[in-house]
């Protein structure tokens, strides 16, 4: 469960995305490899979509596609 500050988003150029209420649900999905000689570098690529679950009426959600480079040390 996530609160988003806002119940409507808009992307610059794009009309507003209605989110309905500020409590939103995440779904998240991800994929990535490892690399490096001990394994400490990450490349991979996530999908998450926000939505109320229909618990509002107005439940446009929003999607995301991230791609993310991780290292650790």
């Amino acid at each position: 469960m996530s609160y988003v500050t806002l119940d409507e988003i808009v992307a610059k150029g794009n009309s507003p995305v209605d989110l309905g209420t500020n409590f939103q649900l995440e779904d998240r999905v991800g994929v990535g490899l490892l690399f490096g000689q001990q394994q400490t570098v990450e490349f991979g690529y996530r999908y998450l979509h926000y939505s109320n679950g229909g618990v509002n009426g107005d439940n446009d959600g929003i999607d995301f596609q991230q791609l993310h480079l991780t290292v650790w040390f």
